[in-house]
């Protein structure tokens, strides 16, 4: 959720709220030039944020705060 911008990548929906997703899906359908858009805006998103660099260098940092807390214990 935190990554989605609601008509630029994507659409945010109440999981409880099945006429919203309906609502949101027959949007999409409704709008093929807005869909391929949020499309590629969800690639650009994914491809910038979600390479093994990144992914590698969260994990370090992730690590690395565990070894620091078990060093303070």
């Amino acid at each position: 959720v935190e990554n989605i911008e609601p008509g630029i990548n994507g659409l945010l929906f109440n999981p409880q709220d099945i006429d919203d997703f309906t609502a949101k899906l027959k949007y999409l359908v409704d709008n093929p030039d807005l869909r391929q858009k949020m499309g590629q805006k969800g690639r650009e998103l994914v491809l910038s944020q979600y390479t093994w660099e990144h992914t590698i260098s969260n994990l370090i940092n992730i690590w690395q705060k565990r070894i620091d807390r078990l060093k303070n214990q």
